[in-house]
């Protein structure tokens, strides 16, 4: 027999080991009962994924190998039920325990986390004693003038010096496959010294989030790129760049506004920007460097620099205008910047402009 299609539905409830080792001798319609009866108790948010499976090649809709060899699936009945998210209550925010839940739900592979709106605080000083399992990185050393042995010892212990953060201090640690959503755009808030997110890992997703500190994807270092996907996000008000991508990022109606140097700047990375705004930041709209850079629709507009410049041999492609029942996207304009609105530099290129526009190379 032919196995049925997966039947997938999200639910609010709580599940535990021996929750789902009740839920694998359940038939498919005791199963959906016993959700429903849950559901009362809610806890997490989750996906529950079911598959009729008459064997085990039927493993689709996250239902892992391992689920399949442990024996959780019968034959004509349900196969796995694989928890696939979290979520923030608003108990969790009156009790003040959300920022520790979003740390431990976002190191967790894979897993959608769903925010309920609050002032996230993401702590992490390197001069707190408190904050550290080390000790504190201390100011630089003022060595000028100064070449001996000794002197150069300190100023390189204090360059390679990394924190040892305690629990609950330090950058958000997002593991490979999470995606964090913010329900309402303004309603979530990241604040304090670590609300800058890094996102060093694969396959990493942003949704309805505003961050007022910047993110940052990989760096050139990185052997294994990383990678993040944004829709509907706002970046805005960043003390630095916007964003700054070393390794890959596709942002989707996102805004890049109001930062004090450049909207979104790539840097060896990869960038895909569709039907996104990027406007009045202190620095170029887009800045593409020893990397490349596609942007479908939207503007660029009202930036202190460059609208949009490509830079050390790097390659920006302006998409032309595209319109279908899945895409309605004009070609991306650039207007009203202080520098030129297309810009290349050091053997580098745009391609795809509209007819009578020219990048100016500078």
């Amino acid at each position: 027999m032919r196995p049925r299609p997966p039947l997938t539905f999200s639910a609010l409830f709580s599940i535990g080991p021996a929750q789902e080792a009740l839920f694998a001798t359940l038939t498919r319609v005791e199963l959906l009962l016993k959700v429903r009866a849950l559901n009362r108790e809610c806890r997490d948010w989750v996906d529950v994924e079911l598959v009729h499976a008459s064997g085990g090649d039927a493993l689709g809709c996250g239902i892992r190998q391992a689920d399949v060899a442990a024996g959780i699936q019968r034959r004509h009945s349900v196969a796995a039920v694989v928890l696939l998210g979290r979520g923030i209550r608003p108990a969790d925010v009156a009790a003040g325990i959300h920022v520790a839940l979003l740390r431990r739900f976002a190191a967790e592979p894979g897993v959608r986390v769903l925010l309920h709106p609050a002032v996230y605080e993401l702590e992490g000083d390197e001069q707190n004693a408190a904050h550290l399992h080390n000790e504190p990185r201390g100011e630089e050393p003022d060595g000028y003038g100064d070449a001996s042995e000794e002197a150069w010892e300190e100023y390189d212990a204090w360059e390679q010096w990394e924190a040892e953060w305690r629990e609950g201090y330090g950058p958000l640690q997002i593991a490979v496959g999470v995606t964090i959503v913010g329900q309402e755009l303004h309603g979530v808030q990241l604040e304090g010294d670590q609300a800058r997110l890094q996102v060093r890992t694969e396959s990493v997703r942003f949704v309805s989030m505003t961050f007022p500190r910047g993110v940052e994807i990989g760096s050139p270092q990185q052997i294994n790129g990383a990678s993040l996907v944004m829709d509907d996000c706002r970046v805005f008000g960043s003390g630095g760049v916007g964003v700054v991508c070393g390794g890959k990022v596709e942002a989707t109606r996102c805004r890049f506004e109001n930062n004090c140097s450049h909207g979104v700047l790539v840097y060896g990375g990869e960038a895909k920007l569709v039907e996104c705004v990027v406007r009045n930041n202190g620095g170029h709209g887009l800045s593409v460097g020893v990397g490349k850079a596609t942007v479908a629709g939207g503007t660029v507009s009202d930036n202190k620099g460059y609208g949009v410049l490509a830079y050390y041999r790097s390659k920006v492609t302006v998409a032309a205008a595209e319109h279908s029942e899945e895409v309605n996207c004009e070609q991306t304009v650039s207007s009203g910047n202080v520098g030129h609105d297309w810009a290349t530099q050091g053997g580098s290129e745009i391609e795809g402009l509209a007819e009578g526009i020219q990048a100016v190379a500078v």
